[in-house]
């Protein structure tokens, strides 16, 4: 992904570069040290097992059984500073028993990048069974940063299982920098397994700021996967303009994989500015 990540190492790869900076300048002006819901408490960071966070709720069989047993658990490994696998599973494990009390949950947290990457899991999780209902959610509880890094996350995860669901969910939202970060969403979601989809998908779209967005992140995507069939559609669908623009990313990425392959292509290029430019 072409965005800034997040220092947890806990779930996924990160959203788009304009959600992640606003969630940045975001925490570093909230005045939200003095919560009283916060884990810190000052305390320095230490690592901790699954099993230390399930000990210390005096569950010594290895795993929690219920809904609050696992909250708690999430919680034992944010307050010393803990993250990872151990906790992700925790998150799964708390969206499969209910995605809507987990979500509840995850609104409490205070601000922060515990918070962040817990809202960006579970919507992911969520989006990816119940897209509707993930962002009815996030539509109607959640505000500011939370809501946009939510509802980006809703997108990523149908775009994995539904393109279809997670484009129609771009269909209300006008604001530009919020509609960029979804279409990066559903392009990141999608891609590895709903090419010709997110192919068909952008080739619909007017001429304007979303399909320039959309050419921009599909191509950078998918001539790093699969640099041929990627130029078979930029040669077929775009106009000559969008070619000239973005053919460059695309022979940047295919030399990188086949640099004889790529420069067969430069060289079969007839338009003069397109085979400099790729040159």
């Amino acid at each position: 992904m072409m965005f800034f990540k997040i220092p947890v190492a806990l779930f996924s790869p990160p959203l788009s570069v304009f959600l992640i900076a606003s969630l940045i300048l975001t925490a570093c002006n909230d005045p939200s040290s003095g919560n009283p819901n916060s884990n810190s408490q000052g305390q320095k960071p230490t690592t901790i097992s699954r099993k230390d966070a399930d000990d210390s709720d005096n569950n010594p069989s290895g795993k929690p059984k219920d809904f609050a047993a696992i909250t708690r658990s999430i919680s034992a490994l944010q307050a010393r500073g803990a993250q990872g696998e151990d906790a992700a599973q925790l998150l799964k494990e708390a969206v499969q028993i209910s995605p809507k009390q987990t979500a509840e949950w995850v609104a409490t947290l205070p601000p922060g990048l515990n918070k962040d990457a817990c809202i960006e899991a579970t919507f992911k999780l969520w989006g990816s069974e119940s897209p509707k209902d993930a962002a009815q959610f996030a539509k109607s509880q959640l505000r500011g940063v939370d809501y946009r890094l939510a509802l980006a996350s809703v997108v990523e995860g149908a775009a994995s299982s539904s393109p279809k669901d997670a484009a129609a969910l771009l269909a209300g939202e006008t604001e530009p920098l919020m509609r960029s970060a979804l279409i990066d969403s559903l392009i990141n979601g999608a891609i590895e397994n709903n090419a010709t989809f997110l192919a068909d998908w952008t080739s619909s779209l007017q001429q304007g700021n979303a399909r320039s967005r959309a050419i921009s992140s599909l191509v950078e995507e998918w001539s790093t996967r699969q640099p041929v069939e990627c130029e078979k559609w930029l040669t077929r669908t775009l106009t000559p303009e969008e070619k000239i623009e973005y053919g460059v990313t695309l022979i940047t990425n295919w030399a990188s994989i086949n640099p004889r392959e790529a420069r067969v292509w430069i060289d079969a290029q007839s338009n003069p500015e397109l085979k400099n430019n790729a040159s």
